[in-house]
C-alpha cells in the first residue's frame, strides 16, 4: 500500500484506531474468561461440599466501550473471612481458647488469575 507522505498520519491512526478495536475485544473476552476461572478455581478449593461452595457468583460490575470489569463474589459473604483466614473459637459470646484452622481458597485463586490474565493479554495482543 502506498501512502503519500501528506497522508501518512490519517494512515497510521487508521491501523492504530483497527487495532485499538481488536485489542478492546480481545481484552473483554479474556477478562471475562478469567473471571470464569477464577471463580471455578474458587469454588474447587473452597472447603466443604455444601452451600458456601456453590455460593461463588461472576457478574458484570461495569461495563464500557473499552472495558469490562466483572466481580467474583460469594452470596454467603459472613463466611469468606473466617473460612480464608481462620478464626478464634467462641461459643455464644465466650471466648474458649484455640483458632480455627484456615482455609485459603480466594487468595490463591486471586494471584492464578492475575497471572492467567496477564498471560492470555500478552498471546493476544
Amino acid at each position: 500500500m502506498n501512502v503519500s507522505i501528506d497522508n501518512m498520519a490519517d494512515a497510521i491512526m487508521k491501523e492504530l484506531n483497527a487495532w485499538e478495536g481488536e485489542v478492546v475485544v480481545a481484552t473483554k473476552r479474556d477478562v471475562e474468561k478469567t473471571a470464569e476461572q477464577c471463580r471455578q478455581d474458587i469454588m474447587a478449593n473452597a472447603p466443604g461440599d455444601g452451600k458456601y461452595k456453590k455460593s461463588w457468583k461472576k457478574k458484570l460490575s461495569y461495563s464500557s466501550a473499552k472495558e469490562n470489569r466483572y466481580t467474583v463474589y460469594s452470596t454467603k459473604y459472613q463466611l469468606t473471612h473466617l473460612l480464608e483466614y481462620g478464626h478464634e473459637k467462641w461459643i455464644y459470646g465466650y471466648y474458649t481458647g484455640g483458632r480455627v484452622k484456615a482455609f485459603p481458597h480466594i487468595r490463591p485463586a486471586e494471584i492464578k488469575a492475575e497471572q492467567n490474565l496477564i498471560a492470555e493479554l500478552r498471546r493476544d495482543i
